[in-house]
């Protein structure tokens, strides 16, 4: 008895390729993400932390030339903080479009396996 053959097997093997490329993608695409929340959390902490030393020293009584640097810093880290909620929310609609292109691969595969 002859062994089958599937005429489209390098075309399926080309689609898994392709497929596991995707998912390389995903996966890196979201790594970079949960980077980009976990320096977030980081720069919210660091801020919670400031301000609450900032409230604390202005009980106390602190100089002008102090609570303006202390300002200026926590500007700064609101800034950085609103900079990464863009940069997040940026990565978020790449991870949308990868999932689309992965879905469109995966259906790709799945119709020629199928055929098989």
């Amino acid at each position: 008895m002859k062994k089958f053959n599937f005429p489209l097997q390098k075309v399926l093997d080309y689609d898994t390729h392709m497929q596991n490329k995707e998912m390389d993608k995903l996966s890196n695409m979201r790594e970079r993400y949960y980077e980009l929340e976990k320096l977030k959390m980081n720069l919210v902490r660091s801020y919670e932390q400031v301000k609450s030393k900032y409230l604390k020293l202005c009980k106390e009584g602190i100089s002008i030339k102090k609570a303006a640097t202390f300002r200026l810093y926590m500007d700064e880290l609101k800034d950085q903080i609103e900079g990464l909620n863009h940069r997040i929310e940026e990565q978020k609609k790449i991870i949308e479009q990868q999932l689309e292109i992965l879905l469109e691969v995966t259906k790709d595969k799945m119709t020629i396996e199928k055929l098989k």
